[in-house]
C-alpha cells in the first residue's frame, strides 16, 4: 500500500518487468467496477486471473476489507497516525484468523525511517490499536516533522511522545475502569432488582386503582379464569353512549394481571 496512485502504478509496472507478475492495482482514478474487479482477483488468487498481490493507493485503506490476507507491505507511511490505523484496519478486523505481518521498507537515515521509528517506538502503532495516536500527533506533530532529519531531536521526541501516550492511556484506563464497574455484572444487585420487580408484580394496589378507575368511567370488569391469557386487554364495547363526554362499555381483563379476579 502506498499514498499516491502514480506510485501504485509505477510499482505494478516495476514488478511486471522484474518478475513477470501482472499485479492488479487499486487506486482512486479507477471506476468502482474496475476496483471491484481488482479486489476480486486478489480475494480469489487461485482462479485463472487471480493474484497473490494487490497494490493499493490510499483509497485502499477506506471501506475495503481484506481480512483474508495477513501480510501488509507499507511502501510508504502516511503522515497521520489515523491513516496508518486505517491501513492496518483493512486486515485487522473480524474474520482475521492469523497474526498480521507488517512490512515497512525504508532507507537508512531517511525521513521515512525516522517516521517509522516514531510510529514504532513512540506510539506502538504497528503492534497495538489504542486510538491515542491522533491525540499525541496533535501535541507533537509539528515537532515530529522538524525532527525527521535530526536523529537526536527524533530520539528526544520519541521519549516525550511515549511519555504522553502512557499518561493519556493511564487517564483513559482510569475512566474506563469506572465505567466498567458501573456496567459490570453484579449478581447481588441483579437479585435485588429481581426481588423488587417481583414485589411490585405481587402488589395488588395497582389492581385496586384500576378497578376504581374503571368504576368511575362505568367500565365493567370480569375475570377470565377459564380462558387462556391474552397478550393485551381486548375491549368489547357493548354499551351505549351516555353523552358527548362520557361512554359506558365492558372490557375483559387478563387473569394474570389480577389474581383471583371474579366478576366486578
Amino acid at each position: 500500500m502506498c499514498h499516491h496512485a502514480d506510485t501504485a502504478l509505477e510499482l505494478a509496472a516495476g514488478l511486471q518487468v522484474l518478475s513477470g507478475l501482472h499485479v492488479p492495482v487499486f487506486h482512486e482514478d479507477m471506476s468502482i467496477i474496475e476496483r471491484d474487479r481488482a479486489a476480486a482477483a486478489f480475494a480469489d488468487a487461485d482462479r485463472e486471473d487471480g493474484s497473490p498481490l494487490l497494490i493499493c493507493s490510499e483509497i485502499g485503506s477506506e471501506g475495503r476489507n481484506f481480512q483474508f490476507c495477513h501480510h501488509l507491505i507499507l511502501f510508504d507511511l502516511p503522515p497521520h497516525p489515523d491513516q496508518l490505523e486505517q491501513r492496518i484496519g483493512r486486515l485487522d478486523r473480524i474474520g482475521q484468523h492469523q497474526p498480521i505481518d507488517i512490512h515497512v521498507p525504508t532507507l537508512a537515515g531517511s525521513p521515512g525511517e525516522a517516521l517509522m521509528l516514531w510510529y514504532r517506538d513512540a506510539l506502538e502503532a504497528f503492534t497495538r490499536s489504542h486510538g491515542l495516536g491522533s491525540h499525541v500527533f496533535e501535541q507533537h506533530g509539528d515537532t515530529l516533522f522538524d525532527a525527521l532529519l535530526d536523529r537526536e531531536a527524533l530520539d528526544r521526541l520519541i521519549g516525550e511522545s511515549r511519555a504522553l501516550l502512557e499518561q493519556t492511556r493511564e487517564e483513559r484506563e482510569a475512566g474506563r475502569d469506572r465505567l466498567l464497574e458501573y456496567g459490570a455484572n453484579d449478581e447481588q444487585h441483579a437479585e435485588r432488582m429481581i426481588s423488587a420487580v417481583r414485589e411490585l408484580d405481587e402488589d395488588e394496589r395497582l389492581d385496586r386503582w384500576l378497578d376504581q378507575a374503571f368504576e368511575v368511567f362505568g367500565i365493567e370488569v370480569r375475570g377470565l379464569d377459564d380462558e387462556p391469557a391474552l397478550p393485551l386487554p381486548r375491549p368489547t364495547y357493548a354499551g351505549r353512549h351516555a353523552g358527548a363526554d362520557s361512554w359506558r362499555g365492558r372490557v375483559q381483563r387478563n387473569p394474570l394481571a389480577r389474581k383471583g379476579a371474579g366478576p366486578g
